[in-house]
């Protein structure tokens, strides 16, 4: 509970200084109604809300990242985006959003991980030039830093220490594939929401 505390007092002051709007959406609705029951001193139904309001938020987030997400390519088919999200207790948490292509036999896996604090360190490691080898190597596609694993057919960029973007591709993938989807990638928009 104390740990949560931050986030919710957060919340609820930015409920506190929304004014009522117009057109309120289920995340305001719930704010105003925190607001309200913390006016009154209702405090468990306040943080109720607060809990729902934070919950809406952040599907609202994740429907803004799986936007960023690239259509297929002519002639694959998309599968619907996923999103899987990590305990703090395994490996500091994270996001990974997702979305598998296919054509025929062939597929393409894009994912994107945000959120977790091992980003860092792992996009310090990504362009490390002792960290090419046989298996990996370090290029730059469309002027971004990516990294080629050739045993695991995928390409990662980190974008801005924040975001770990892959695209790998099944074992009858070609690598110009896996390069048209890479270019096909919002990394400007992708650069904006991670900031």
């Amino acid at each position: 509970m104390m740990r949560a505390l931050p986030a919710l007092c957060c919340v609820l002051s930015l409920a506190l200084v929304i004014p009522p709007l117009a057109h309120a959406d289920d995340a305001t609705d719930q704010m105003q109604e925190a607001r309200k029951a913390y006016e009154k001193g209702d405090y468990a139904t306040a943080l109720a809300a607060l809990d729902a309001a934070a919950t809406l938020v952040r599907q609202k987030r994740v429907e803004r990242w799986q936007s960023l997400l690239p259509d297929p390519l002519s002639g694959w088919q998309a599968e619907d985006a996923r999103t899987t999200t990590l305990s703090p207790a395994v490996l500091g948490g994270g996001t990974t959003i997702s979305r598998s292509y296919h054509r025929g036999a062939d597929s393409v896996d894009v994912s994107l991980v945000l959120d977790s604090p091992i980003m860092q360190g792992l996009g310090n490691l990504m362009t490390n030039p002792f960290f090419s080898s046989n298996d990996v190597k370090v290029l730059v596609i469309d002027g971004r830093k990516a990294t080629y694993t050739k045993s695991d057919n995928s390409f990662q960029v980190m974008v801005l220490n924040k975001v770990l973007v892959t695209v790998k591709g099944g074992p009858t993938v070609g690598e110009d594939t896996l390069k048209a989807y890479l270019a096909a990638i919002k990394f400007p928009e992708i650069e904006k929401n991670a900031q």
